[in-house]
């Protein structure tokens, strides 16, 4: 769905930058503290077993294995421009992380890492608050209404289905339900896609380049990333095995190896016919096909040799290595080449074009960190 964004007008009244208190006092950091001296259990009314509300910041908490509760959810962590980013818009997908990986995570370090997780991921929310801020001040605000019925209309007709589908529900009450659980909305969901959706259609507006590229461009391209093209040998073949563990001693599986290449060899049996029927190899149910195999990625040396070696459609002699005998026929091979440039163009097109516009994304977020606002919680704090 392509969105028509007009600019030139503001969206809406945005908070004057001179409105905004610039000091280190903007947001009270012991907001979301318990207080000093901690009411008893009768005067929290409290059950058996409860936990206090988390104190310090959001990344402190304390009050379960994860540490993510309602107030800690809502404290806000991030302001860009008239925008905010609470605690838990990263906190849903951080604490997700922290559980997965909880038994790799020392306790010592477990306040450290779910701080720096949160970081890394409130950059990219940062950087798409930047667009959307960008976008709400230039889009005509009459504008807005028509645009966000039919995003919403994106969201209900489609969006919601896949949502519901992962989270393994199969009514909107029960994913409201869901979403409770983890501190969210249907509404915020709402609310999430709209922004981003907007966001990216305003940044696509913004950097649409015609700009065309040039065939001396793409050659100096290619000539300086050969190494990128260079590609290694590789073959497609076929496997007949009789595996050591698969049979009573050395010399039944020998027996074997020895039938089924007879059976291929004088009685002209299909080669994958025998695969089928008798083969011990992995592929056996595919007829003993191996797909394109590159050179020394096998773990067997001997197979490895045989195959890079061996002249197309014969059958090779027995092959042993410490797993059991072989006997393996090369279909296709290709030798070790350079693709030519004639062949690379599109892929090299494709990769300047993205060059391109991650140098034009980086240029546009400068120029927005330069006229709107932007803090965070952890500007306040010192660096680990």
């Amino acid at each position: 769905m392509l969105l028509v964004l007009i600019s030139g007008q503001q969206a809406w009244s945005q908070v004057p930058r001179g409105g905004i208190v610039r000091g280190k006092r903007m947001l009270n950091l012991n907001d979301s503290r318990a207080p000093a001296t901690k009411p008893s259990r009768e005067d929290r009314q409290e059950a058996p077993g409860a936990q206090p509300l988390p104190e310090g910041q959001p990344w402190n908490s304390q009050d379960n294995p994860l540490g993510a509760k309602a107030l800690e959810y809502t404290q806000i962590i991030a302001r860009i421009g008239s925008e905010v980013v609470l605690a838990g818009e990263v906190l849903v997908t951080v604490d997700r992380v922290m559980e997965e990986n909880q038994k790799r995570i020392p306790p010592a370090r477990w306040q450290q890492t779910r701080r720096k997780l949160m970081q890394q991921m409130l950059d990219p929310l940062i950087e798409s608050k930047l667009i959307l801020v960008d976008a709400l001040e230039n889009i005509p605000k009459e504008n807005l209404p028509e645009i966000e019925k039919k995003v919403d209309e994106q969201f209900y007709e489609s969006r919601v289905g896949d949502l519901m589908k992962a989270a393994g529900v199969e009514s909107l009450a029960d994913y409201e339900t869901k979403l409770k659980e983890n501190n969210s909305t249907i509404e915020r969901q709402r609310r999430d896609y709209f922004e981003k959706s907007l966001s990216q259609q305003w940044i696509q507006q913004k950097l649409t380049s015609n700009a065309p590229i040039s065939h001396q461009e793409m050659l100096g391209h290619y000539t300086t990333h050969l190494a990128d093209y260079q590609q290694p040998a590789k073959c497609r073949w076929q496997q007949l095995t009789a595996r050591f563990d698969k049979h009573p001693s050395r010399e039944a599986a020998e027996g074997a190896i020895h039938q089924m290449g007879n059976d291929v060899l004088v009685r002209n049996l299909p080669f994958e016919e025998v695969a089928r029927e008798r083969s011990d190899g992995l592929t056996a149910d595919d007829g003993g096909r191996r797909d394109w195999t590159t050179r020394g990625s096998l773990l067997s040396e001997k197979l490895d040799e045989a195959i890079f070696s061996l002249p197309i459609d014969s059958l090779s002699k027995i092959i042993t290595d410490s797993t059991g005998f072989h006997i393996v026929q090369v279909t296709e091979r290709i030798d070790v080449h350079r693709t030519p440039f004639r062949d690379a163009q599109v892929g090299i097109q494709q990769e300047i074009q993205e060059k391109r516009r991650k140098a034009q994304i980086k240029k546009y977020l400068a120029s927005l960190r330069e006229k709107i606002y932007v803090w965070t919680i952890f500007d306040e704090l010192p660096a680990e």
